[in-house]
């Protein structure tokens, strides 16, 4: 489990040249709230005391200067244009190797009928069932009754952005989201 692994290329051929039968779980979420979410991780936990997300705000990283252009070349946004790091993994492992679980659905149903699928993907017996699972309420996720709740700092306060900032962040993450679902067969709706 490494949340750097999808996007860093060398990680796929690594794996590849370890062992090509490995299979792989990708949790994915809707690449604007993974993007706000890497910009407060970063801004909150960065070890570089120059980190670009400790001085700016959000939208002053994901636009280009004095533009309404989203600035690609911003790591965040980088990391975000999962059609480009797929394509990657395609490279050295079948598609049927690879599991992609929609991160943002795992958070906030019951996450008993995806891990469910995900034991079937491994070809492992079914442990984990809905009663295992419950509503924290305050944190407004699910904990597991067997090994309690996430730690209490994680998770983010979202930011609130602007309705135009939020259209040009989905128009611009729309073509490759569309060439994301057509690579991997499965339209997460984003």
């Amino acid at each position: 489990k490494e949340a750097e692994y999808f996007h860093r290329h060398i990680t796929a051929q690594r794996i590849a040249a370890i062992s090509n039968a490995t299979k792989i779980i990708v949790i994915l979420r809707n690449p604007i709230k993974r993007l706000l979410s890497d910009y407060l991780f970063m801004r909150r936990y960065a070890f570089a005391p120059n980190a670009l997300e400790k001085t700016k705000d959000f939208s002053e990283l994901v636009l280009e200067v004095n533009s309404s252009k989203v600035n690609a070349s911003w790591g965040g946004v980088a990391r975000s244009l999962y059609a480009k790091h797929f394509g990657k993994w395609l490279l050295n492992f079948p598609r049927k190797q690879i599991l992609l679980v929609d991160g943002d659905r795992f958070q906030m149903e019951n996450p008993a009928e995806i891990l469910h699928g995900i034991e079937s993907f491994l070809g492992i017996d079914h442990y984990l069932q809905k009663d295992h699972f419950f509503l924290n309420t305050t944190k407004g996720f699910y904990c597991s009754r067997i090994r309690g709740c996430l730690k209490e700092g994680k998770g983010h306060h979202p930011i609130d952005l602007t309705p135009r900032l939020m259209e040009i962040l989905r128009t611009f993450f729309e073509p490759f989201n569309q060439m994301f679902y057509q690579m991997s067969g499965v339209d997460f709706g984003w």
